[in-house]
C-alpha cells in the first residue's frame, strides 16, 4: 500500500503529502522536534481530497493506500513527539508516544507486504531498543462481555450475517471497527506481559514509584538517538564510602554501641549497577 500511494504522484495532493513527509523526516534527523505534528496538520485537507478523488473514480487502491499512508505519516509525527518527550524528561508520556509509533507501524505493516515497508522495519527495531530502557514489564488488561455493538461502516452487528465487513479490514479507505454500545458484564482486570495495549502500565511497585534510572543513564550518554543499540547490565560489588571502617568486633563507628559487624558492617558492601551500550546501525529514513 505504501508504494501504491507513491505511484499516484501525478495527483498534486499526493505529491504535496510526500513533500511534507520528507520535510518532517529531515527535521527529525536534524533534531528539530518542536511542534511534531505541524506538517501533518497542514496537509489533512489533502488527504481528504485524495479520498474524495478515489471515491469519485471508484479507485479502491487509492482510497486504501491514502489511509495506510496517513498512518505512515503519523508514525514519524509520533516519533518526533517521542523525542520531544525525552528532551522534556516526561518519561511517562514518552512511553505513550513510543506505543503510538508501534501502533502506526503495525497498522501499516498489516496492509503492506514484507520487503515493501520502506523504513518501517528499521524504525520498529530502534523503538524496540528503546522499550528495553523502560521499567515496564507488566500491564493491565480488562476483560468484559459485550452486550451490544455495531460495525463502524454499515451500522449492523458484526456478528450478524447482514454485516459483510471484517474487523480491521479496509473498505475504500475506512477501517471496519466494532463499536461497543453496551457492556453486559465487567469480568476482571488481569496483569499480562504482552497485551495489545501497552499504555495501561503499573505506575508503582510495593508502594514506590517506578524508576526510570536506566533510561536516564542512557540519555545522559548523549548517544545518537536515531542509532540502534543494545544494553548490557553489569553489577559490581562495592564498598559503601559512607561507612567508617573498624574491626569487626569493635564498637561501631556510628556510635550505636553495637559491634561493627552487627551494625553498619552489615551494609559495608552494596551492588552498583551500570549499563554498557553497544552501538548498532543507524536508522536511515527513505526520502
Amino acid at each position: 500500500m505504501l508504494l501504491s500511494f507513491l505511484d499516484y504522484q501525478n495527483i498534486s495532493e499526493v505529491k504535496e503529502i510526500c513533500d511534507k513527509l520528507v520535510s518532517l523526516k529531515k527535521r527529525i534527523i536534524s533534531g528539530d522536534v518542536d511542534d511534531p505534528y505541524i506538517e501533518y496538520e497542514s496537509i489533512q485537507d489533502r488527504f481528504e481530497r485524495v479520498r474524495i478523488h478515489a471515491l469519485a473514480n471508484n479507485d479502491s487502491t487509492l482510497a486504501d493506500s491514502q489511509r495506510v499512508f496517513n498512518d505512515y505519516f503519523r508514525l514519524f509525527c509520533n516519533l518526533a513527539k517521542f523525542k520531544q518527550c525525552l528532551l522534556n524528561k516526561d518519561y511517562r508520556a514518552s512511553w505513550n508516544s513510543l506505543q503510538d509509533c508501534m501502533n502506526n507501524a503495525v497498522f501499516v505493516g498489516r496492509f503492506t507486504p514484507v520487503g515493501r515497508r520502506l523504513d518501517i522495519p528499521d524504525v520498529i527495531e530502534l523503538l524496540e531498543d528503546y522499550e528495553c530502557l523502560y521499567p515496564y514489564s507488566l500491564f493491565f488488561s480488562s476483560e468484559f462481555v459485550i452486550a451490544k455493538s455495531h460495525c463502524s461502516i454499515c451500522g449492523k452487528s458484526m456478528q450478524s450475517p447482514q454485516c459483510l465487513h471484517r474487523r480491521g479490514q479496509l473498505y475504500y479507505g475506512e477501517v471496519a471497527v466494532e463499536i461497543v454500545d453496551e457492556i453486559k458484564e465487567f469480568q476482571a482486570v488481569s496483569l499480562v506481559k504482552n497485551p495489545e495495549n501497552k499504555k495501561c502500565v503499573i505506575e508503582s511497585l510495593d508502594g514506590k514509584p517506578i524508576s526510570f534510572d536506566m533510561l536516564k543513564e542512557f540519555l545522559d550518554m548523549n548517544f545518537p538517538w536515531l542509532q540502534r543499540f543494545s544494553i548490557t547490565k553489569k553489577t559490581e560489588r562495592r564498598i559503601n564510602p559512607d561507612i567508617i571502617m573498624t574491626g569487626r568486633n569493635s564498637p561501631c563507628t556510628c556510635g550505636s554501641g553495637i559491634k561493627f559487624k552487627k551494625c553498619c558492617g552489615k551494609d559495608m558492601y552494596y551492588d552498583h549497577v551500570h549499563y554498557m551500550v553497544t552501538p548498532g546501525e543507524p536508522v536511515n529514513f527513505i526520502m
